[in-house]
């Protein structure tokens, strides 16, 4: 039975919140003058609508995105919602008429039909996973093959990102890999059809708005990635055996059958991996590690002949079907599988892929670390965590890998009756060490006579509370953002 105080956040966190802001907050504490920039954030604030009621997924939501803005040690919040297809549809019928993550749509025979003919299109494009920027670009990011363009400052949809070439997809990994070496960012789309299974990936530079393919992996039966791992040389895939049936998937607005519900965990196969390197796209190594699964890749980088990356890894993909909104607001809503930051390393010279080593006994899930690091060796990671059965997500993590004492390598930030988001660093201008610097949230408080939420600011080193400005509503449970530096601060955005 979930815990009173975990069964009110779930309540507060995947409940509606339709309110749009624009207002400076007052903040309690204080913030270095030298953090200036803003947290956007993006994530699901409505799950239900007139006619069709709730959808079945927390990955099923219409997407809000939200700005809080630092200068000066001040803080203003802004939130608008992303005005996708889906939410634009909705707003006018009522009901959902398009294929969500876990949720279908009740179509006619004429829809079906018109659906399956232009496939893509029937997902539409609420893009609500995180935001990402292409040059001088922002957009909103989903699975789905297209991105929303946005005004990072007012939060304003410009539209659909248009790309300049013909790559056809059926979905898109949402965690894009910026190059810190130039102004060029990698990610990977899957085309899921029947018997041409293949995952494609691409770079695009600057604002060129062009994908330039690289390299093309053939798979019958394509795994859902969700992120995926980049070095300075390399890419790696990591093909859990969460498998799709192309067939299913191609048909699906006829069985009515949602999109995740075309993939079926294989347990008894293996996690088939390939090293690709990413200047010929010649895949260089297939190999297998165990059975796994895994929403999000932490860092990737090349030491000592071996590409070694690391992973927030579950034992199998439960976790998915943890994340139904029936389940999550039922009486075990708070039990969800712990994952652990795995480690592999991969040798160059084709030698046996050593892994996976357990970096820490701390729970982690939403792993960051310092984007100055990336594609590098590098010691801390931050993520949301929990220390017992049946918490969901009540504590922030910072774990040293470079301590090998496992049940002791971590620290948590943890106040009672506080539920965090994902945290993002923020480096320190000038600094060396690599956690001089602060990570920045947002945190759902259920301590109250009503649920509120606030932005938290913590020094990275002793991973204290140093300042938090609260909201004016509450905001619900999203998912991933980016820290966008000020015009005047010197980095590139995280």
């Amino acid at each position: 039975m979930t815990d009173p105080i975990v069964a009110s956040a779930l309540q507060a966190g995947f409940s509606d919140q339709f309110a749009e802001s624009d207002v400076q907050l007052d903040v309690h504490g204080v913030i270095p003058p030298w953090v200036s920039g803003a947290l956007v954030r993006n994530g699901p604030a409505q799950w239900t609508l007139p006619e069709t009621g709730r959808f079945n997924h927390w990955l099923d939501g219409l997407a809000m995105l939200h700005r809080f803005s630092i200068r000066d040690g001040a803080v203003h919040y802004r939130n608008r919602w992303l005005d996708s297809r889906n939410r634009t549809s909705a707003n006018r019928t009522g009901r959902n008429d398009y294929a969500q993550f876990d949720t279908d749509p009740k179509r006619s025979l004429w829809q079906k039909l018109t659906a399956t003919l232009d496939f893509p299109l029937q997902f539409g494009n609420n893009d609500f996973i995180t935001v990402a920027r292409f040059g001088s670009d922002w957009v909103a990011v989903g699975e789905t093959p297209t991105q929303i363009g946005i005004d990072i400052d007012d939060l304003s949809t410009k539209g659909p990102f248009e790309f300049k070439d013909r790559m056809f997809s059926i979905w898109t990994c949402s965690h894009m890999v910026p190059d810190p070496n130039r102004d060029r960012v990698y990610s990977f789309s899957t085309m899921g059809v029947p018997v041409f299974g293949r995952y494609h990936l691409w770079y695009v530079d600057g604002n060129t708005r062009r994908r330039t393919r690289f390299a093309t992996v053939k798979d019958r039966h394509p795994s859902w990635m969700h992120s995926f791992g980049v070095s300075e040389r390399y890419a790696v895939l990591t093909a859990f055996p969460l498998r799709c049936n192309t067939w299913q998937l191609f048909v699906n607005a006829f069985l009515g059958r949602p999109f995740i519900r075309t993939f079926t965990w294989h347990g008894e196969q293996p996690t088939t991996s390939y090293l690709i390197d990413r200047e010929t796209g010649r895949v260089v190594r297939r190999f297998d590690l165990p059975a796994m699964f895994a929403f999000h890749f932490a860092n990737t980088y090349e030491e000592d002949g071996q590409l070694v990356f690391d992973l927030a890894a579950y034992d199998d993909a439960a976790a998915i079907d943890r994340c139904r909104l029936d389940t999550l607001l039922g009486p075990d809503g708070g039990q969800f599988p712990p994952s652990q930051l795995r480690r592999f390393r991969v040798p160059l010279d084709g030698g046996p892929v050593m892994g996976p080593d357990v970096i820490s006994d701390g729970v982690i899930e939403m792993p960051r670390f310092n984007d100055r690091r990336s594609m590098q060796p590098y010691r801390y990671v931050y993520g949301y965590s929990f220390d017992a059965p049946g918490r969901f997500y009540d504590r922030l993590i910072k774990i040293d890998t470079h301590n090998p004492d496992r049940d002791a390598n971590y620290v948590h930030w943890a106040p009672p009756g506080t539920f965090p988001s994902e945290p993002v660093f923020v480096p320190r201008p000038g600094a060396t060490a690599e956690d001089d610097g602060v990570v920045v949230t947002v945190v759902l408080d259920v301590n109250g006579a009503e649920p509120a939420s606030y932005l938290v600011v913590l020094d990275a080193v002793s991973f204290t509370e140093i300042a938090r400005a609260r909201a004016p509503h509450r905001i619900p449970f999203g998912l991933h953002g980016a820290f966008a530096p000020s015009a005047t601060t010197p980095g590139a955005a995280t």
